[in-house]
């Protein structure tokens, strides 16, 4: 048995929720990601040494391809 789990930068995707079955996603918070990436960059452009590691939280959304 497979299991099929696909991934979503926002909080739902047309795709996950018109599939079947439908499809279990990782949301991944794209603002979030962008708007980290953009202060640590900016933070290295303007001369920051220090490590800028940022942990952006995900979320499992089971639907029925994992169930």
């Amino acid at each position: 048995q497979r299991s099929l789990v696909g991934s979503e930068m926002c909080k739902e995707t047309a795709i996950a929720q018109s599939t079947d079955p439908k499809l279990t996603t990782v949301e991944q918070h794209g603002e979030e990601v962008g708007k980290s990436a953009f202060s640590i960059l900016t933070g290295k452009l303007e001369g920051e040494e220090k490590s800028n590691n940022k942990i952006v939280r995900t979320n499992l959304v089971i639907r029925g391809t994992t169930k």
